[in-house]
């Protein structure tokens, strides 16, 4: 019988759920014919006479208990004395060994590997299908089932061609999304000439400069350059936990928080307080374990310094005359818990001073977590030798090279983490 793919599949499969499809198998059934298991061979001899069908279902109450085929009942039948001989013998003594069962109502996928993971010959019986309680329902051709499969496999791949598609054009999508995301993201980074320009006229106020490089599109690291008043500037610089689009919106609500409580921005300590109090209640809502480690620095030309940190690592301090680098430490420093995670902390203002002509560089843990080949990471202690041997160089230079230090020690690794680098450059004691 030359069955053809119901339309009913078709309406199963182009649905979008085809891999999951649970067809009724029943419209697919050659015939249902069945023997009781007592008939004996005679009888079965002569429903295969009637009927063009190889096999027929040797039944008990309903229930299938196996398979008789025509081939089998013709040999022993045929034989010499056959008839005489076996005529009578109950149809139940003459099951073929092994047959392939299928419950309707089953997936397709599953049907599909039960019937062509079988082994052995009866791979090319035909397939007996029962209900949901096992009764028999009837059979179905191997050549039913290879053209169900044939006509699966085109259909999933027609799926997954217009997936794919889909797919392509949903990533289109989010690249541009991801590219005016960083363009925003870029956007709130200090801009370079409004805090270098005025240099070229005043060679006694403060440079900053900076580097920031998201490990993805957009990132996590963040960095605000502003100047409070005519004689005090603020430098503040944050990594939020883990990389890319969801670190970066946190990074856009702390500069948010930020504007908003600039009165208090000349106190460090104070405004990480402020800032911690609103991220707690923000991260509690989203209930996702986030914290953002912190430094905010408020300094004046003169060197005059406070700081604040919330669980972020030290300054550097560069001697560039003594090609010395060094950790600005306090006792009065008692580190701070990551932003974001106790409401009540309260950060400490730690208040000094440095020389004319030094250099203070804030950074991510970006920048020295990265590993060589060995799997060691660089290390804070190693990154301050690294500081100290470019120092000498003009303050865009020497980050540069100390980059290419880190790219050449971890053998050529990629940074994985996302980096932000601030630097700010005292100006000189006045020719005397």
């Amino acid at each position: 019988m030359d069955q053809k793919i119901p339309f009913y599949l078709t309406e199963a499969f182009s649905s979008g759920s085809c891999l999951g499809a649970t067809p009724d198998f029943c419209s697919l059934v050659s015939h249902s014919n069945g023997l009781r298991a007592n008939d004996n061979l005679e009888g079965a001899y002569g429903s295969f006479n009637n009927h063009p069908h190889d096999f027929i279902a040797v039944l008990e109450a309903e229930r299938i208990i196996g398979i008789i085929s025509r081939r089998e009942v013709s040999m022993i039948l045929g034989s010499r004395f056959g008839w005489e001989l076996f005529g009578k013998n109950r149809i139940r003594d003459h099951l073929e060994p092994s047959y392939i069962t299928i419950r309707d109502g089953s997936p397709i996928v599953e049907v599909l590997s039960a019937v062509f993971s079988a082994e052995g010959q009866c791979i090319f019986n035909d397939i007996v299908l029962v209900g949901r309680n096992g009764e028999f329902l009837g059979f179905i051709t191997i050549l039913s089932m290879i053209k169900l499969q044939h006509w699966y496999l085109l259909d999933n791949i027609t799926v997954l061609e217009q997936s794919q598609q889909e797919l392509k054009e949903k990533n289109k999508r989010n690249e541009e999304d991801l590219s005016l995301a960083r363009e925003l993201q870029m956007a709130l980074l200090p801009q370079k000439s409004s805090h270098n320009a005025a240099d070229s006229v005043n060679r006694n106020l403060p440079h900053f400069f900076y580097h920031y490089a998201p490990a993805n599109t957009v990132g996590g690291d963040f960095c605000i350059v502003q100047q409070l008043t005519p004689k005090l500037w603020g430098v503040f610089i944050c990594d939020v936990m883990g990389h890319g689009v969801r670190s970066a919106l946190v990074t856009t609500m702390i500069r948010a928080l930020f504007e908003e409580l600039r009165d208090i921005a000349s106190d460090p300590g104070e405004l990480l307080t402020g800032i911690n109090k609103n991220l707690t209640r923000i991260f509690r809502q989203a209930d996702d374990g986030l914290f953002v480690t912190a430094l905010y620095m408020v300094l004046s030309a003169e060197g005059e310094i406070r700081y604040a940190k919330a669980g972020h690592h030290d300054p550097v301090l560069v001697d560039a005359e003594r090609r010395k680098s060094r950790a600005i430490t306090s006792d009065a420093d008692s580190g701070g818990a990551p932003l974001g995670i106790f409401a009540d902390t309260v950060y400490t203002t730690i208040s000094g001073n440095v020389d004319a002509g030094s250099m203070i560089i804030l950074f991510t843990d970006g920048l020295f977590e990265i590993e060589d080949p060995e799997q060691n990471s660089i290390g804070y202690d190693n990154l301050l030798r690294i500081i100290a041997a470019h120092c000498a160089l003009p303050p865009e230079e020497m980050v540069g090279a100390v980059l290419d230090d880190i790219t050449r020690i971890t053998g050529g690794s990629p940074f994985d983490d996302d980096i932000c680098l601030v630097g700010i450059a005292f100006p000189p004691s006045p020719a005397v």
